[in-house]
């Protein structure tokens, strides 16, 4: 004959294993977007992907966003780079 099962709790996680739980897939979410582009690439099918991006970019672009974009790049600069080097 058939048997009744009692329901069990859910199983109780702690703040540490979500932690983790959430950056390991924030981590794969990641990589696996990686792979995609890495393949795009690969393929030379991202002249779209990049034309999408360009659009996005050209149509946020405002005089202050432009200015902290060059501060941001100069921040890799060799010349700093080297100045800032311990």
């Amino acid at each position: 004959m058939w048997e009744i099962r009692h329901a069990t709790a859910p199983a109780k996680f702690s703040a540490r294993d979500i932690k983790a739980s959430w950056w390991l897939e924030t981590a794969s979410l990641a990589f696996g977007l990686f792979i995609k582009i890495t393949s795009e690439l690969l393929e030379h099918e991202v002249s779209g992907v990049d034309r999408t991006i360009l659009i996005g970019f050209a149509k946020a672009r405002t005089p202050w966003l432009t200015v902290v974009a060059v501060d941001l790049t100069a921040l890799g600069s060799v010349t700093l780079v080297v100045l800032v080097r311990p």
